[in-house]
């Protein structure tokens, strides 16, 4: 059964690659973005997008039901939105509710998709060096194997299809309430 889900925020750069992943699991996706940070562009082309606030209540109630929207995944929030919020969300509606956690989110599937912002220790790091400084390494007195801390990195593809498996999974146990850690805890060096 396809689903229809409605991707606040996009048209942003995990949100975009969310809105690419959906068709090929046969899901159908929808995307809602003001468009602050999104750029409209990275929408494909057939892929409905409505550019609207989340705060614009009339839109959002309006949206969901003229385009038979089944699920929302929702990315158009600061990166620390308080999983209490999405899971008292959850018991107020009746809705399954998922909170995925991941940290250094990095590179793109095509350029077109790519980061734009200096906002994320990746690119913060390329900043540094295309500017002729070396990158800071921060904390020497950790408990691994060269004594930096653990920074977890993970593609944004690979994100991407993490929260499709998340929502095909909420889709198939309604009322579910799930906190996923989408990660490696592989040892890196602490830089920014």
């Amino acid at each position: 059964m396809t689903n229809t889900w409605l991707i606040t925020g996009g048209a942003g750069c995990i949100g975009a690659h969310v809105v690419r992943a959906l068709p090929a699991a046969s899901e159908r996706p929808v995307v809602y973005d003001d468009l602050s940070t999104g750029i409209a562009e990275r929408v494909p082309a057939g892929v409905p997008l409505v550019a609207g606030s989340t705060l614009d209540a009339a839109l959002l109630r309006r949206t969901p039901a003229e385009h038979a929207v089944t699920g929302v995944v929702h990315l158009a929030a600061k990166k620390q939105v308080g999983e209490w919020l999405v899971r008292a969300t959850g018991r107020a509606t009746g809705l399954a509710t998922a909170s995925l956690r991941s940290f250094n989110v990095a590179g793109a599937a095509t350029p077109e998709l790519a980061d734009v912002g200096v906002f994320n220790i990746v690119p913060m790091v390329f900043e540094e060096l295309t500017e002729g400084s070396a990158p800071r390494i921060f904390g020497a007195d950790y408990p691994t194997p060269d004594g930096t801390c653990v920074r977890d990195y993970i593609h944004v593809v690979d994100l991407a299809e993490a929260h499709v498996a998340t929502a095909r999974a909420l889709a198939a146990s309604p009322g579910r309430d799930l906190t996923l850690n989408i990660g490696r805890a592989r040892v890196f060096r602490s830089t920014t």
